[in-house]
């Protein structure tokens, strides 16, 4: 089974993009910090992560190089998807970070769904 990791410390954007993502042979775990996210990839094995940029308690630039030393460790990859307002607001240093993907609010269905089938996770 397919597994897919949304986090975001807005409920809200966390429904909505379970909705998008949300289809047969997903299972789908949301994740309210950074925190949360790094326990959750070290108990599995996600295809894909939906990490929102700014966070409470741990940001998903931490949240993403905590998981990345992790999976050196386990030898497996997830796709991690920068969630963030505009692509005006980021900073070099988001930039630079070890990101796959990145999503820009207001995320669109057909954004979502184009990552889904190019990483290979999507029957559409």
């Amino acid at each position: 089974m397919r597994k897919i990791l949304i986090v975001d410390d807005e409920e809200m954007n966390q429904f909505f993009l379970r909705k998008l993502v949300s289809q047969n042979n997903i299972e789908v775990h949301t994740a309210a910090n950074g925190e949360v996210a790094v326990e959750l990839a070290k108990e599995n094995n996600f295809s894909m992560i939906f990490m929102d940029i700014f966070m409470p308690l741990l940001d998903g630039i931490g949240a993403l190089a905590q998981i990345r030393m992790h999976e050196q460790e386990s030898k497996h990859r997830s796709v991690i998807v920068a969630v963030t307002s505009s692509s005006g607001s980021i900073e070099a240093k988001y930039k630079n970070a070890d990101f796959d993907e990145w999503l820009f609010n207001p995320i669109a269905l057909t954004a979502v769904q184009d990552l889904l089938k190019k990483h290979q996770l999507s029957y559409f």
